[in-house]
């Protein structure tokens, strides 16, 4: 029996883990059913990208021996421009928090979470967003992250995890997307 343990990446073994397992859960490596059953990533990062969004908060990765089988990356307002898929999602953020009055708020987003499939069902999800924002609380109010509507699996599982809607937009694609809110405060 393996045991999962839970760490940063640190290493570059650790980083080619987190692309491996992103690049299987991609929805042009999965067929419409796995898409449907275990939902699917949408934004793919390089390894450089990975590197630099690793700092100064470190990724939280998920081990079974060697192997990454899961991972949350943690991203900054700052890399809003790296990821043009994200622009969107950071401007629908802005406009919200406005009418909210609520500008005062720091926030950093959950770049993407992952979970292999052999997995699943078995609490990885839970220790990787609580080991995440064991990190992250002292420094911001709220983790905000977006999710495909069509990607229920994630939908339900952010929110058995405590996050709460914040918002709902279809962006200039035609995707409708479901923004997520967890508040430290």
């Amino acid at each position: 029996m393996s045991t999962v343990i839970f760490s940063k990446a640190t290493t570059d073994e650790h980083i080619d883990g987190i692309v491996a397992l992103q690049q299987r859960n991609l929805p042009r490596n999965l067929t419409a059913d796995e898409r449907n059953v275990n939902g699917f990533l949408t934004v793919e990062h390089s390894s450089a990208l990975l590197w630099e969004m690793n700092r100064p908060y470190r990724h939280i990765i998920a081990l079974d021996a060697d192997e990454v089988v899961g991972y949350a990356l943690a991203m900054e307002k700052v890399w809003k421009d790296k990821i043009h898929v994200l622009l969107s999602m950071f401007s629908e953020i802005e406009k919200k928090l406005r009418s909210l009055k609520k500008t005062d708020l720091k926030y950093y987003v959950m770049g993407q979470i992952c979970v292999d499939n052999k997995q699943r069902g078995k609490g990885v999800f839970r220790q990787l967003y609580k080991k995440l924002h064991d990190q992250m609380r002292a420094h911001f109010d709220l983790c905000i992250t977006e999710i495909d509507e069509r990607n229920q699996r994630s939908v339900q599982a952010h929110l058995a995890v405590g996050f709460k809607e914040f918002h709902r937009y279809t962006d200039e694609q035609g995707v409708n997307w479901v923004i997520v809110c967890f508040n430290y405060t």
